[in-house]
């Protein structure tokens, strides 16, 4: 973080395989984690390796109710896109989510 001038992790959200929410950047803050796209977005991360591994059925229904949440609150739009900022394998998890975009 101190080498890219970066006041705290990228994220504003991280999810632990027990399902709970560490707060990275939080809702308020822009994050620095995707190129084009950290002014109009929340990121939300998976802690875990998941390059041959789904995340645990906990770990995804806590990032659900987290975006319901920031839709409730207001930090993210009713007709927000749903993006995968790698493109593995493992995002079938996601991909019959509510708002799944192939296209960013």
């Amino acid at each position: 973080m101190e080498s890219r001038g970066w006041y705290d992790i990228g994220y504003n959200f991280l999810i632990g395989g027990d399902g709970l929410v560490f707060e990275g950047r939080g809702w308020k803050k822009q994050g620095a984690h995707t190129y084009r796209y950290n002014e109009e977005s929340i990121a939300i991360g998976f802690i875990g390796d998941f390059n041959t591994l789904i995340p645990p059925d906990k770990q995804l229904e806590t990032c659900k109710y987290l975006i319901q949440e920031g839709v409730r609150l207001g930090y993210i739009q009713n007709a927000y896109k749903l993006f995968g900022a790698r493109k593995y394998k493992n995002f079938d998890a996601i991909r019959n989510w509510p708002h799944w975009s192939e296209n960013n």
